[in-house]
């Protein structure tokens, strides 16, 4: 089975902290743009909500990846504060369906042995590693990751509300 590589593991599930401003990444030789069906909104649970351009991370990728198009946005706080990320990547139309092994080998990528719960009747794998806790699901064609501090005070609320938004 093909592995996501380095640059793409950043871009789908590292790019925690990412503070580069900008839009969106897509994957080499695809049109730079929003996945069809990804509009978030500009504030969710008081945090701002902005587009970021991950590019840079993923610029030197070569050969196939699971995605075509990734979003990243940033959760902050008024300070500014970088509080939680939501990434979304929609799958490639010629890639096979994602498998419950495939979604574990990719959530195994992000941290050890993933608590994998439901919520709102989406399946969502919970991991936690170096202070963030990563929540991962797949629906639709996408893969969606949701990276927050620990310190974060509503991540349940915020988990919900991301779902309830995303595709």
């Amino acid at each position: 089975m093909r592995r996501l590589r380095g640059p793409a593991v950043v871009a789908m599930l590292g790019a925690i902290l990412c503070t580069a401003s900008g839009s969106v990444l897509a994957a080499p030789g695809s049109a730079t743009k929003a996945p069809a069906g990804v509009h978030m909104p500009g504030d969710i649970l008081g945090l701002a909500v902005k587009p970021e351009d991950v590019a840079k991370k993923v610029a030197g990728e070569k050969g196939p990846l699971y995605v075509d198009q990734v979003s990243l946005f940033s959760l902050r706080e008024s300070s500014q504060l970088l509080e939680a990320t939501v990434q979304l990547g929609r799958f490639r139309s010629s890639d096979l369906q994602p498998t419950e092994d495939f979604q574990r080998s990719i959530v195994l990528q992000v941290g050890p042995l993933p608590t994998i719960v439901r919520v709102d009747g989406q399946q969502v794998f919970v991991t936690t590693v170096k202070g963030l806790t990563t929540t991962v699901w797949f629906r639709h064609g996408y893969m969606g990751v949701l990276s927050m501090r620990q310190t974060y005070k509503q991540p349940k609320a915020l988990l919900r509300a991301v779902l309830a938004v995303s595709p």
